[in-house]
């Protein structure tokens, strides 16, 4: 539970070696992050092009301008829906691999 929890969704069931639910954990997680990484970079590329194009002038109101017109309201969206994504991802990864280990470690006492 602390893998999944702590370290990396699905890590956890990937050491209680429930292979399936620990990849397809990992895998929506890691594809929703390097989406977000992704498109924070495009945003980071328009905003240093935005200042290039006026001068190379670096000051707080110019880079907070272009910021601010480098996001827009569907970025805010894909953002919004890719972390709540990655919550879920997490949120399931944790009780269900405490799930998994719980129901190993009763099997595992039983069968003593």
């Amino acid at each position: 539970m602390l893998l999944s929890g702590l370290v990396f969704p699905g890590l956890g069931h990937v050491v209680l070696k429930a292979y399936k639910r620990g990849i397809a954990l990992m895998v929506i997680t890691a594809v929703c992050f390097i989406i977000i990484i992704k498109t924070a970079l495009q945003q980071v590329n328009t905003v240093i092009e935005k200042i290039q194009s006026e001068g190379g002038v670096i000051d707080l109101d110019s880079v907070t301008q272009a910021a601010n017109q480098a996001v827009s309201s569907a970025d805010q969206v894909t953002y919004n829906v890719l972390y709540f994504i990655m919550i879920c991802c997490w949120l399931v990864g944790v009780i269900d691999a405490y799930r998994v280990g719980n129901a190993k470690d009763n099997k595992t006492s039983s069968a003593d």
